[in-house]
């Protein structure tokens, strides 16, 4: 079953200011499931807590081009990749909107990428978590139009080598603020946020102190 809470298989549909919430999907797309080229447009709705086995808690779209402006992506569960959103295919376009507290088991509890091309302009995603790799956005053979304001934050490390690395991190970010400082330009609201939690860059068990990372993106796999 795919699309466990809506399922567009073609056509322009327009999903404007629902609450899409506590579905469950055994495939994809637990939320919303789009494929078969639909241009659906989906507008000011809220997607949480929807659960999917495979891809996408949130959102799945597959070999299609549909549009998400002003939503709220929260709290949905993917057991695979993309938690919040999984983008296969194609050449998407997400703005404005909200990717939080999303999860996944493998990669890219925020939005996972792979062999698309998609738009993510202006959106906030933060605090999602993956256990494998890329809390807040994976990218796998993609090329995504992608302009992120990154924060960096760090958990204890355990080894000196470690702490030398963090040590050099903190240094280059205090570098980059300063020029950043030096010529930041006027508000651009098209700038995304990108927080996310990704366990991999923590040694011992999961039951670590997590480092929230930005973005990983994967141009030569």
């Amino acid at each position: 079953m795919i699309g466990g809470g809506i399922s567009c298989l073609g056509g322009n549909p327009q999903i404007i200011y629902c609450t899409i919430v506590g579905n469950t999907s055994a495939q994809n797309g637990a939320g919303i499931h789009c494929s078969n080229n639909t241009g659906a447009d989906v507008s000011n709705c809220l997607i949480t807590d929807n659960y999917s086995i495979f891809n996408g808690g949130g959102i799945v779209t597959e070999s299609c081009s549909p549009l998400f402006g002003n939503c709220d992506i929260t709290n949905n569960t993917a057991i695979l990749n993309g938690g919040g959103i999984s983008f296969v295919g194609n050449s998407q376009k997400i703005i404005n909107s909200r990717i939080e507290g999303n999860y996944s088991k493998c990669r890219g509890a925020g939005i996972y990428v792979m062999t698309s091309n998609p738009s993510i302009l202006g959106c906030n995603i933060t605090q999602n978590n993956a256990l494998k790799n890329c809390g807040g956005l994976y990218s796998f053979n993609s090329y995504p139009q992608l302009r992120i304001r990154v924060y960096v934050r760090t958990a204890p490390y355990r080894s000196t080598a470690n702490a030398m690395m963090l040590k050099a991190l903190m240094w280059m970010r205090n570098i980059w603020r300063r020029i950043a400082s030096a010529m930041r330009p006027k508000a651009d609201s098209s700038i995304c946020s990108v927080i996310g939690i990704d366990r991999t860059l923590v040694p011992g068990p999961i039951s670590s102190p997590p480092v929230e990372t930005s973005v990983k993106c994967d141009h030569n796999a």
